[in-house]
C-alpha cells in the first residue's frame, strides 16, 4: 500500500522479525537488507503489531545503533542478536487484570505459582 508516495506495509509480526534476524545471522541477508527491511516494516507498527514484536525491534535498534556508535563490534553485535533471537516472550493474561511478560531462552515448561489456586503450566 502507498499512502502519499510512500511505501506503507501492513503489521509485523514477531516470527517475521525473528525470520528476517534469524537470515541476517546465517548470512543469507546483509546487515544492510536487514536494517532497510526492518526500517521499512517497523514503521508506525505501534498501531498495529503486538506488544512483543515492538519490544523485539526496540531490543534490535538498540543493539544496532549501539554497533553504529561503534560501541559494539560486528561480532559483539552478532552475538547480542543471536540472544535476542533465542528469547522468547510470552504475555498471558490472568483473569484479564493482571499481565506476566516471561522471557526464556530453554526451558520447555514454566511454572507460575497463583495465589489459592494450583500452578499454571505454560510449555513453550
Amino acid at each position: 500500500m502507498r499512502v502519499g508516495g510512500v511505501k506503507w506495509l501492513a503489521m509485523i509480526s514477531e516470527a517475521q522479525i525473528r525470520e528476517h534476524l534469524a537470515s541476517y545471522l546465517a548470512g543469507s541477508e546483509s546487515l544492510d537488507d536487514f536494517e532497510d527491511w526492518l526500517v521499512a516494516t517497523s514503521w508506525n507498527m505501534h498501531r498495529d503489531s503486538s506488544e512483543i514484536a515492538q519490544h523485539l525491534v526496540n531490543e534490535i535498534e538498540l543493539r544496532l545503533s549501539e554497533y553504529s556508535d561503534g560501541h559494539l563490534s560486528d561480532r559483539a553485535l552478532r552475538r547480542e542478536l543471536s540472544e535476542i533471537l533465542n528469547n522468547k516472550s510470552v504475555d498471558i493474561d490472568v483473569e484479564t487484570t493482571t499481565r506476566i511478560r516471561l522471557r526464556f531462552s530453554s526451558s520447555p515448561t514454566i511454572r507460575l505459582p497463583l495465589a489459592g489456586k494450583p500452578p499454571l503450566e505454560v510449555f513453550v
